[in-house]
Parts: structure tokens; C-alpha cells; sequence
């Protein structure tokens, strides 16, 4: 067997990037191609462009490779293959099926560009891919449901994190700072509106303490908007947006917070919520689509509809007694079924069905 693996993203540092990275730190030892070489006659901002990678550049590296196996990690995937190619795309997501009514447009036109691509490509991959793989049961559902594939055809491997990322102790409340945070961006599936309009009722409670909301992962240029919304609800001057940190640095915040924030309208997993859980920290979550099942009891839960029944679940985590510590605690041990550990007999298993040379489709 063969295997290539479209190298576009990979080493980039998301989350999407990092879930093929587990895949292949087991994978079985056979010939990997990372990627398709760059064509040099071909203007470099051209090949940089996705659609011209993924469906001329990538399929044309593969007919070099007859009866290999291709795996496409970033949710789409070229549109014609040979026919002896085994195809293995990861899909993590349908939000780019979400209609306006559910999710509107970005302000972000690339954004609005790569949902409008995605939307056209993912669904007809699916249709040709031998196995599909995705990151939560309830993703698994939504691409039976709404893209019509045989359920066999999709198998569940969780994103997953280091056994080591694990606290082995959580940090006391009475050592945590008076911060919420919450790593985000400016998708409108992130709902960071909804974070500001919660952060904002949380503060307006007794006691009126000095509290923050920290926020990571929102682009620069894309802050300018979320901050005129914080200073329309007062809270403008509580509010910072932390500049793209390291890794290291993103462990201390979840290590020191004293509750982690999530108000996602959608999410394929959720891997932030993970991560503060994996630190102990105890989380207050979006009750949507695939968060319950990743966070299960170790969090409060809540309708982003209603963004003061956020607030009221921040406000009993600082007010009852005992109640930080038992979610803390939760928190850590929800993180160890994510660990790559626990995750292992999910990756191996995919190894062997591919090894198998079994096709599931065809």
C-alpha cells in the first residue's frame, strides 16, 4: 500500500492539522507521500490557491501511484480520481451546509469563499470516498442524515490530545484568577457575540468584583468589530483579545482562568473545550450539537440563545461552595477518554480496515 496524504495544511498548528498528525504518528510503516510536488512553470500564487492544489496539482501527483491510498485530512478532496485510488476523506464538519436562516455569511470574504467551496466539493467526495472519518458521533449522524452515505462507511476517531497535556493536579480556585476564557474566532458559528452578551449579564451580578474575559484566536483584523460590540454592552474596558500565543502560553491561560466559556451555535468537536478540560478548568458550555457528547458531565451546559442562562451558570460557579472543585475534577477525568492513549484502538483499527485492502463502498 501506498499512502499519500494531502500535505496542503499539514504543520500549520489547527486542529485539523494536528488530527492527521495523530493518524500518522501510528500509522503503519508503508511508502508516505506527504505531498504533490510544486509545478515551478506555475505562478506560485496560483498553486496557493486550494481549489488549484487539491483538484489539478494533487490528483496529477496521484497518477503516479496506481492502487494507492489517498487521505484527504481538511474536509474536502479532489472530485476525479482513478478508479484503483482509495479514497479516505475526514470530514469533521457539515457547518458549510448550514443555510443562511441557521448561520449567517462572515464578515470574512474568504471565509464566505471557503464555505461556498466547501459546500460545493465535501458533499461529492463523500459520495466517491471509501471511508469517511469523523471527529464525534453526532458528526457522524449529521453526514449519514444529510449527505445520504451508508453509516459503515463512516468511522469515528475523536480529536485527541498528548497523555501528557493531562493535568495530574488542577490549580485550587482560591489561586485562579478572576478571568473567563475562551479561545474563538470570527466565524459566525463561534458565536463570540454571544460570549460578550454573557460576559457582560456575568459582571452586572453581585458581588461586582473585577472580572475579565480573555479572548484568543480572533484574527487582528477581525477584532476591531467584536470590540465595538463590548463597549456598546460597557464591559469594553474587561475585555482583552490576546495576540497568537504559543502553545505554552494558551496551558497557563487555561491553568489560571477560573472558568472556560464556550457559546459555539455549532461545532464537529470542539477542541479548545478539551484542552481547558484537560487543565482542570471547568467549563460552561453551548448545549449545541457536538458539545454535550465531548463534554458529558463536566460542565453546565446552556441554550447560546439565552445568553443569561450563561451567565447564571459563571455566577453559581463562583457562588456555591464546593461547586469549582467538582467540576474541575470532572473536567479532568472527561479529558482522559480524548487522550491519544484512549484514542488508540480507534486510530489502529482504521489502520487495519485500510491494511485489510477491504473496500466498504465498492
Amino acid at each position: 500500500m501506498k499512502l499519500i496524504v494531502d500535505g496542503y495544511y499539514l504543520g500549520n498548528g489547527r486542529g485539523m492539522s494536528r488530527y492527521v498528525e495523530a493518524l500518522l504518528e501510528s500509522a503503519p510503516s508503508v511508502p508516505l507521500i506527504e505531498s504533490p510536488p510544486q509545478r515551478s512553470w506555475l505562478p506560485a500564487k496560483v498553486q496557493s490557491l486550494p481549489p488549484v492544489w487539491e483538484q489539478w496539482l494533487l490528483p496529477t501527483t496521484i497518477r503516479r501511484y496506481p492502487g494507492s491510498v489517498l487521505l484527504c485530512g481538511f474536509n474536502t478532496g479532489p472530485l476525479r480520481l482513478a478508479a484503483d485510488v482509495r479514497l479516505v476523506q475526514v470530514l469533521h464538519d457539515l457547518i458549510f451546509l448550514s443555510s443562511l436562516d441557521e448561520l449567517p455569511l462572515s464578515r470574512s470574504i474568504g471565509q464566505n469563499l471557503g464555505r461556498l467551496y466547501r459546500r460545493i466539493v465535501a458533499p461529492r467526495v463523500a459520495l466517491r470516498a471509501d471511508v469517511i472519518l469523523t471527529v464525534s458521533e453526532f458528526s457522524k449522524s449529521e453526514i449519514v442524515r444529510r449527505l445520504g452515505v451508508d453509516a459503515s462507511r463512516v468511522m469515528v476517531i475523536p480529536n485527541s490530545i498528548p497523555d501528557r497535556q493531562v493535568a495530574s493536579t488542577a490549580t485550587p480556585a482560591h489561586a485562579r484568577k478572576r478571568i473567563v476564557f475562551t479561545v474563538s474566532g470570527d466565524a459566525p458559528s463561534k458565536n463570540l457575540e454571544g460570549a460578550l452578551q454573557t460576559f457582560a449579564l456575568f459582571v452586572e451580578r453581585p458581588p461586582h468584583e473585577d472580572w475579565r474575559l480573555l479572548i484568543a484566536g480572533v484574527p487582528v483584523h477581525a477584532q476591531q468589530h467584536f470590540r465595538v460590540q463590548a463597549a456598546a454592552l460597557g464591559v469594553d474596558e474587561k475585555v482583552e483579545f490576546l495576540p497568537r500565543i504559543s502553545d505554552e502560553d494558551l496551558q497557563n491561560h487555561y491553568r489560571s482562568a477560573f472558568a472556560y466559556l464556550c457559546t459555539s451555535w455549532q461545532e464537529g468537536f470542539g477542541i479548545p473545550v478539551l484542552e481547558a478540560m484537560a487543565q482542570g478548568l471547568p467549563v460552561v458550555s453551548s448545549n449545541r450539537t457536538s458539545l454535550p457528547e465531548v463534554i458529558g458531565d463536566a460542565g453546565l451546559l446552556y441554550d447560546p440563545s439565552v445568553p443569561a442562562d450563561g451567565a447564571d451558570a459563571l455566577t453559581q460557579l463562583r457562588a456555591q461552595d464546593g461547586m469549582f472543585d467538582t467540576f474541575s475534577k470532572r473536567a479532568l477525568e472527561r479529558s482522559k477518554c480524548y487522550t491519544r492513549s484512549a484514542v488508540a484502538p480507534q486510530i489502529e483499527a482504521f489502520w487495519q480496515l485500510l491494511a485489510s485492502d477491504r473496500r466498504i463502498y465498492r
